[in-house]
């Protein structure tokens, strides 16, 4: 049962971020929008490869055969991009979202929620790719 909960919590995720990223690219980058699409899009294709066409031949192996514990190796890209992105939105906001969460802050953290989805989800929609 844990492993249908996870799968549909991994599938919002993905259906989620496609839809959101457009909008959080345009009002990123309004003057470079194919650069940015292209970013995220190689960003999501490379992903989905190195997760289906590494999984068996080289985690697996280094996870001992066991499947769980390669799915543990491939949340750790997903864990350092999510520390990535709370360093790139804090510097998008001027060091406000540090300051919140050392402030003990609990609302208004980001300037908009297409941002916070973005940072949330695409953690989940990260960790899909690569099961």
């Amino acid at each position: 049962m844990a492993l249908l909960g996870a799968t549909l919590a991994m599938g919002f995720g993905v259906a989620t971020v496609q839809t959101v990223l457009p909008s959080v690219v345009s009002a990123w980058t309004p003057r470079h929008l194919a650069l940015g699409t292209t970013v995220y899009m190689n960003g999501m294709m490379v992903g989905e490869f190195a997760g289906a066409g590494l999984t068996l031949p080289l985690v697996v192996p280094l996870a001992g055969g066991d499947w769980r514990v390669a799915l543990l190796y491939w949340s750790r890209p997903a864990m350092g991009g999510s520390v990535v992105m709370f360093y790139a939105i804090n510097a998008y906001m001027g060091g406000a979202l540090a300051d919140a969460l050392g402030a003990g802050a609990t609302v208004a953290l980001v300037p908009s929620l297409a941002i916070a989805a973005l940072g949330v989800l695409s953690l989940l929609g990260g960790s899909a790719a690569r099961s």
